[in-house]
């Protein structure tokens, strides 16, 4: 059945990647061979952990992406995203994998 595609919840796509994310961070850390064990292997556990939470609250609010983000109210009187949310998080992950 080509282009047959099944919708699933949002919480439960999240979860399926965070389950794939910590199984490559496990076969990360198994290769003897990499020189970059210890900071793939956080990464990615990081990004699993991060995903499960992600996970766990889009299940517990509905599947509602909105839940994720900081709302506030926009010129037109719409609520949209708080901006620089994920300025804030990408710069705060590139600080924590310097550390490592």
């Amino acid at each position: 059945m080509s282009g047959y595609h099944i919708s699933m919840p949002l919480s439960a796509d999240l979860a399926a990647k965070s389950v794939q994310a910590a199984v490559a961070a496990i076969e990360i850390y198994n290769k003897p061979t990499s020189l970059i064990v210890r900071k793939a292997f956080s990464l990615l556990m990081t990004n699993a952990w991060e995903l499960l939470l992600k996970a766990k609250w889009l299940q517990d609010h509905g599947d509602a992406i909105e839940s994720l983000f900081d709302m506030i109210k926009g010129d037109s009187g719409k609520e949209r995203p708080k901006e620089n949310r994920s300025a804030t998080l990408i710069s705060l992950r590139a600080h924590i994998s310097r550390g490592l």
